[in-house]
């Protein structure tokens, strides 16, 4: 029977060595160890393991710091959860109404492709039913950040000159932040409850 394979490691012991022009001084201790195969392949599977370990812990770390650098800075409370009855009373009506040189609201957006994008309605309606609003209470807040003046909702019909973005398809609806439905829609944005408006 076959012994099994060893190999040398070499561990030294001593000073550190010093070099004197063009000779080196080595330690003065110089011990040998025969160790078994096997436990050097053990070794260095454990260190393979580790360094894996401290590879996943160290891209953890660097997703988490790349998601909070990416997320918008938080307030210091909470924004208040958007109300589904306060939409469907105050916010649904402004997506239908006609306002002089402007299309409605729901004319474009049930047909386009565009962030926000509204159910259409069933024919010979004038408004959504249950099931239509509810829906679009969730398609809604694709361009709502709750808490935040920077909503689509509120930028996007807004005058650019009154803090609205560059462009709409279907023009600014609104020529001041101070436009009653303009303030509705702010107080959607906001968290309004019609409990709170009572």
């Amino acid at each position: 029977m076959k012994s099994p394979v060893r190999s040398s490691f070499f561990l030294i012991e001593g000073r550190f060595p010093q070099s004197e022009s063009n000779f080196v001084i080595f330690p003065t201790k110089l011990f040998c160890r025969e160790v078994p195969v096997h436990q050097i392949k053990k070794a260095l599977s454990c260190m393979l393991v580790v360094a894996c370990l401290f590879l996943v812990a160290a891209g953890s770390l660097w997703a988490k710091r790349q998601e909070k650098e990416n997320q918008p800075a938080a307030s210091s409370t909470a924004a208040a959860p958007l109300d589904y009855d306060f939409f469907k009373t105050k916010v649904e009506p402004i997506f239908l109404f006609k306002r002089p040189g402007h299309a409605r609201c729901v004319v474009c957006h049930t047909i386009n492709h565009v962030p926000l994008h509204l159910v259409p309605l069933s024919p010979g309606s004038t408004t959504w039913n249950e099931e239509q609003s509810r829906q679009n209470f969730e398609l809604v807040q694709r361009v709502v950040v709750p808490g935040s003046m920077e909503s689509p909702l509120l930028r996007h019909p807004l005058a650019q000159e009154a803090g609205g973005d560059p462009a709409h398809g279907g023009g600014k609806h609104f020529s001041s932040q101070d436009n009653p439905e303009c303030l509705t829609l702010k107080a959607f944005v906001f968290g309004a409850t019609l409990k709170a408006e009572r």
